[in-house]
């Protein structure tokens, strides 16, 4: 074999490899005046051939091509006036195309029975790759260094993020589900496409992240919802739980993405929490209530759906809250509350551990009506919030404040029923009365933390209202704090005590008012973290630096479990000193203890739930939902009449205790209020029998 040295015009020799034939040089090459001895260190001969042994031979550049390289090419940068033209091009493009995707994406959506050829289909996926660039081009250019502040903000003054997602990927993606299993290659082609641009806009486009974020999300759903093999669907739906969880974490008041968190999930109390999260953020989803009317949906439909499932107080919990929502009879909604309350008594502490925070967030959620804005606990938590943004910024104009000042005004607002409440504080007494060992202390105190974190919330709510406030008249008639059993609540916190002392830094906390800082966030904050009544909790910088989620936030180290003993207990000091008319503390001895008023209280308040069927409440559509949101449990029969919440929470099945009180009667005005105008809205169906989970409308994007 020979080489052929030629040379280019820089300099730099290149090789051609040849037939048999001489090997010939460039006889303008001018040696080096040493080049008549080989150098001993590189073995390199003077005519740029380095012998490696066994016939091989590497053919060396002259040292001249070194100086003869150019200098960099000369550019000339773009003005302002040539970028304008540039980008409005670009747009003119962009619109004609999008044009044409949105008249064919209509086309097809509007006749799913036509057969596309396989060259239609590229056809489609070229014309939509086509959009998707043009949009491309469009925000790299007006991001250019030199585009105006004008220029910049073209994109967002036209939402060309959310009309790449709505007209570029979204449209497109729902023909293509439709006329599955014929569309699926096609279908992971596009999938994968705009994966691949969004994942690129990610990083070269960084004043979109939320909405870019969102997206990969979305479509990794999708890409979950079409695949069959159990581990890629498992992997999928990971990957879109890790963007949602990202998302959230930038902007934990936005209830839309605990919506989308909800839908990954499987049908359990879990998958409730996140949709009644959704419904009680700061800034609440109100579409997450046609979510859960699907999920409740097999529930009220038929008591024989819940046939084949356990005896569980998870299980139960979820038929009560969802015969709740859909404001089914009062005798069957307290039938089933008194067994979830009956076995949650039986339940092992580490079986509460694993649902705990689930349940009680979830309960707080049903008294808050699941996010209906009537609801006078959300009106409340509403007005509080507008006050303090109307204290911090004076420039804004004066907060909208809700007509519930006086008590003869609480008709208009929705009130939670009584048997909502009483199981939101039985469920409280049920785990703080049970005489738990170290272990089991560890296993209750995430539930404990929350519980007592939504009591403290309610009582700060004072502080967020001026002083002259009527709606603080309110806020006073609606707390009754006789519902507790503080004596097992000082117990508790003593028996808390015992294991992790009590320090005098969170004494200094409590004292001054101040969240106890140090440490990391415990894996039950970022469960309430954007819910409206725990805006105030957290110290403003207490989850700063921790967006990015290494899998270490479930896991509970040492230093976590002092964290939540202490935080608990700075809970029970503050509880003490807000209102030490039912718990009080002793700084000498450190311990916590009831008031005689409250021990006189725990005797009253073992009330009676009257089953009041009402003929009037509105019951939830049963339309029907995915198979995969079936929620089968079994249905165990009705307990026996003298069996209350407070007599299961108390542990005894006697409702001939002296001094009983029962409640009274729920205004008729309320009674009549009970259920939701969007139930009546038919549920929408955005996937096939195909695909295994609810795919979401669209993507809104702010």
């Amino acid at each position: 074999m020979d080489f052929i040295i030629q040379h280019n015009d820089s300099g730099y020799g290149t090789m051609d490899c040849v037939g048999p034939a001489p090997l010939q040089r460039d006889y303008n090459y001018q040696p080096r005046k040493d080049s008549s001895r080989l150098d001993e260190n590189d073995g390199r001969s003077p005519y740029g051939v380095t012998s490696t042994g066994r016939g091989k031979r590497v053919i060396h550049a002259p040292e001249q091509s070194v100086t003869a390289m150019r200098p960099q090419p000369e550019t000339i940068p773009i003005s302002r006036e040539q970028l304008a033209v540039e980008v409005k091009g670009i747009y003119a493009g962009l619109v004609m195309v999008e044009a044409k995707c949105v008249n064919i994406d209509n086309q097809k959506a509007a006749d799913l029975q036509e057969n596309l050829t396989p060259e239609q289909w590229q056809a489609l996926i070229a014309l939509h790759r086509t959009l998707l660039y043009e949009h491309h081009d469009f925000l790299m250019a007006t991001q250019h260094p030199a585009a105006t502040p004008a220029l910049r903000g073209l994109a967002t003054k036209y939402c060309m993020p959310a009309r790449m997602w709505k007209h570029g990927i979204h449209a497109f993606l729902e023909v293509l589900r439709h006329r599955r299993p014929q569309s699926q290659e096609y279908m992971l082609s596009f999938i994968y496409l705009a994966y691949q641009m969004m994942a690129l806009l990610l990083e070269t486009v960084p004043g979109f992240t939320d909405t870019w974020t969102e997206c990969l999300g979305d479509l990794a759903r999708y890409r979950m919802a079409i695949e069959e093999d159990k581990e890629s669907h498992a992997a999928w739906g990971d990957v879109a739980r890790s963007w949602y969880q990202m998302a959230s974490d930038r902007h934990p008041a936005v209830g839309r993405l605990y919506h989308h968190l909800g839908i990954l999930q499987r049908p359990s109390l879990c998958k409730l929490f996140y949709y009644s999260r959704s419904l009680t953020s700061v800034i609440p989803f109100y579409n997450a209530r046609e979510s859960l009317t699907t999920l409740c949906a097999p529930i009220l439909k038929d008591d024989q759906a819940l046939k084949n499932g356990s005896h569980s107080a998870e299980a139960m919990s979820i038929c009560f809250h969802a015969r709740v929502f859909a404001g089914q009879p009062e005798d069957i909604i307290t039938r089933d509350g008194n067994i979830a309350l009956a076995l949650l008594d039986k339940q092992p502490s580490i079986k509460i551990a694993s649902y705990g925070v689930h349940l009680v967030v979830t309960s707080i959620a049903a008294l808050l009506s699941f996010g209906a804005p009537e609801n006078h606990y959300r009106q409340m938590f509403d007005n509080a919030l507008n006050y303090q943004i109307h204290v911090n910024r004076s420039d804004l104009p004066a907060p909208r404040t809700y007509v519930i000042g006086t008590f003869l005004d609480l008709s208009r607002s929705l009130r939670p029923f009584s048997f909502v409440t009483e199981f939101l504080y039985a469920t409280f007494n049920t785990v703080i009365r049970r005489q738990p060992s170290k272990l089991e202390i560890q296993d209750l105190l995430p539930f404990i933390h929350i519980s007592l974190t939504w009591l403290s919330a309610i009582h700060t709510l004072r502080s967020r209202f001026q002083p002259n406030d009527p709606l603080l008249h309110t806020i006073n008639h609606f707390i009754d704090d006789t519902r507790l059993d503080w004596s097992a609540v000082a117990e508790f916190l003593n028996a808390t005590a015992a294991i992790y002392p009590i320090t005098s830094r969170i004494e200094l906390f409590a004292r001054q008012g101040m969240f106890p800082t140090g440490g990391k966030p415990l894996h039950e904050d970022y469960s309430i973290r954007g819910l409206v009544w725990a805006q105030w909790y957290f110290s403003p910088d207490w989850f700063v630096g921790m967006e990015d989620d290494d899998g270490s936030r479930a896991l509970d180290d040492a230093d976590k479990k002092v964290a939540r003993a202490e935080r608990t207990i700075w809970l029970g000091l503050r509880m003490a000193r807000q209102h030490g008319c039912f718990l009080k503390y002793d700084e000498s001895t450190k311990r916590f203890s009831a008031t005689s008023k409250s021990s006189m209280f725990t005797v009253k308040t073992e009330t009676t739930l009257s089953s009041r069927a009402s003929s009037t409440s509105p019951r939830a559509s049963t339309s029907s939902s995915l198979e995969s949101d079936f929620v089968l449990v079994s249905q165990p029969s009705s307990p026996p009449a003298g069996l209350t919440y407070a007599s299961v929470a108390a542990g005894t099945t006697s409702n001939t205790m002296s001094g009983r009180r029962t409640l009274n009667p729920v205004p008729t005005k309320v009674q009549v209020k009970r259920g939701y105008s969007s139930q009546s809205r038919p549920t929408k169906r955005c996937s096939d029998a195909d695909v295994k989970v609810k795919l979401e409308e669209g993507m809104e994007v702010s």
